[in-house]
């Protein structure tokens, strides 16, 4: 999300020598300046300065500047939408009557808006604008007595107002808020003192406003660093936090200006990129001849096409980009090497601080039919705690995508739309008789559960076959399928999805198959498993495996009490030399 070489951490550099800092102004303004100055604007950019004051071109780009900011920190803080659009608007609005009335006293032959002419400037009128600010625009006022009731909203308001500057051409940009408040003492001593004298018993205007601006900068940044844990190693002080803001806002403008697949996306984070690695190699595949070569030595339902190839190549090169920290398992990835993981043994893998467990093809056999059932997938975990899902279904729906990110909710857009729809988590269990249900492909060589199909069919809608696995998965976490039973898979078949399913109120019931050794016939028996575990990551063992029951809360209970306890065997495909 964030590049190095635009994005400095240190804090003492001015941005007069910060070459990273121009540049990500540079890049905020050529998104901005089409909303101030209409389809225009970037033909007048290129003839150099506007004609029309300076001063006038600030009162939009303040404007503009404060409402991006607010809603880029609320963003990262993770504020409800509601709060988020309410911060925003205010924001946006805060400060234009205000900075409209000094314009107009500043400009020779200004008019007020009943035609008079302003020679002077109208303080009584200014001072009045400030003591009637209600709500949260109220915080950014002189009056910040009542600190100590601030919500977060408010607190983000006061913030971003302490980092508004204005350059001496004229231009806003997000300033060092002590160097700002260095520069409001020089320029008005005399307010800093009677304004102090008349509500802080005499402690000066704007040491009492710095000082409350370094207390919620504190707190914002504790915020941010928890909600976006990958930011940790990236910006290690508060002081940090202005730079981290304009970091994803920078993010956020170059990937609406280069129009790129997950640029629609609300959550322009590290799922986001994973999204967009995921939508690459998906889109990149569609058209490729589709040959199905059996894997050397395993069974004709095994096997790989160039498209299997061809979207690993893709998911690697760009998870590298994108997480350079980050350590992959996949299903092509074989030993390992570099930060590929060995699939037979991936010790420590839920220590390691990021990993990337994804499926280059999920459904082979109908991608080489040509089906649209096949589906890219890929799952983000940190320190052994998935956080993220990204799903890429091409060939469905008119391409369907799937994103979900801890404590942010599952998000799906299909059919071409240009903004993901956010999907309610289930509130209401659906009526068994109602259900519609899926079952794996491999679940049709397990033995004696094939005998439990017909007594749960008469009890549900219907079943359906998952041709691909994390496509039905994606399904119960959009509330498209009540439930998927699943026999024992290896962790790319579940992995990717599994916080989608869990971010949208479903749930995962593990269990594995191991050998009965009271019944000493060869056959298996149910276990269930409470969670995920170090096991579940190695394919070197077929008892490392898990199998599952996902989906909403009360069905999946039911469908794994359905489940026989013993007896399991498996009818093995003849493996081809």
């Amino acid at each position: 999300m964030y590049n190095g070489k635009c994005i400095q951490s240190g804090h003492d550099q001015r941005a007069s020598k910060d070459t990273g800092r121009r540049k990500t102004e540079n890049c905020i303004f050529r998104g901005l300046r089409p909303l101030a100055y209409g389809r225009d604007a970037h033909a007048q950019a290129r003839q150099g300065p506007w004609p029309e004051s300076e001063g006038w071109r600030n009162i939009a780009e303040h404007c503009l500047l404060a409402g991006v900011t607010a809603y880029t920190l609320g963003r990262l803080a993770r504020l409800e939408e509601a709060d988020l659009q309410e911060l925003t608007f205010a924001a946006l609005t805060h400060d234009w009557d205000k900075r409209l009335q000094k314009e107009q006293v500043q400009l020779p032959g200004a008019r007020t808006p009943d035609g008079l002419v302003m020679t002077g400037s109208d303080s009584k009128a200014l001072d009045e604008m400030e003591r009637g600010k209600r709500g949260i625009e109220r915080v950014t006022g002189h009056d910040l007595r009542d600190f100590d009731t601030w919500n977060m909203k408010e607190k983000i308001m006061r913030y971003v107002d302490s980092c508004l500057g204005t350059k001496p051409d004229g231009r806003a940009y997000l300033q060092d808020w002590h160097e700002r408040f260095a520069a409001l003492r020089k320029r008005s001593p005399q307010m800093n003192i009677n304004v102090g004298n008349e509500l802080y018993g005499g402690t000066p205007l704007f040491d009492t406003q710095e000082e409350i601006t370094g207390i919620i900068e504190k707190e914002l940044f504790e915020i941010v660093k928890e909600h976006n844990p990958e930011l940790s190693q990236k910006f290690l002080t508060p002081s940090d936090l202005r730079m981290l803001v304009e970091g994803a806002i920078l993010a956020d403008v170059s990937n609406t200006i280069d129009e790129r697949p997950d640029a629609a996306l609300e959550n322009q984070g590290s799922i986001a990129r994973l999204l967009g690695a995921v939508v690459s190699a998906g889109s990149s595949i569609k058209e490729l001849e589709r040959t199905f070569e059996v894997k050397e030595g395993q069974s004709h339902r095994s096997g790989i096409t160039s498209g299997d190839v061809r979207a690993q190549e893709i998911l690697f090169e760009n998870i590298r980009h994108a997480f350079p920290e980050a350590c992959i398992l996949s299903e092509e990835g074989g030993m390992g090497g570099g930060n590929v993981l060995n699939i037979n043994n991936p010790e420590g893998i839920l220590e390691m601080p990021a990993v990337v467990v994804m499926d280059p093809i999920d459904g082979t056999a109908v991608y080489t039919n040509k089906s649209g059932t096949w589906s890219v997938g890929a799952g983000f975990m940190r320190s052994g705690e998935f956080v993220g899902s990204a799903f890429h279904a091409p060939g469905l729906n008119g391409g369907m995508t799937v994103t979900a990110e801890k404590g942010k909710g599952v998000y799906i857009a299909e059919w071409g739309a240009k903004k993901p729809e956010r999907i309610e988590p289930l509130r209401e269990s659906t009526a068994r008789k109602n259900a519609v249900v899926a079952m794996g492909v491999d679940a049709t060589l397990h033995q004696p559960l094939m005998s439990a199909v017909p007594p749960i069919a008469s009890q549900i809608r219907a079943w359906t076959l998952a041709n691909s696995g994390l496509l039905a998965l994606a399904q119960v976490a959009t509330g498209r399928l009540q439930a998927v039973v699943q026999t024992p898979q290896k962790p790319w078949d579940w992995a990717p999805m599994y916080r989608a399913v869990l971010e949208s109120g479903r749930v995962f019931k593990f269990f594995r198959l191991v050998p009965d050794t009271d019944a000493n016939d060869g056959t298996s028996r149910l276990v269930p498993v409470a969670e995920y575990d170090e096991r579940s990551f190695s394919v070197a063992s077929r008892e490392n495996r898990l199998g599952f029951v996902a989906g909403e809360p009360e069905i999946a209970e039911w469908l794994f009490g359905q489940l026989p306890k013993n007896g399991w065997s498996v009818r093995r495909p003849d493996a081809t030399a």
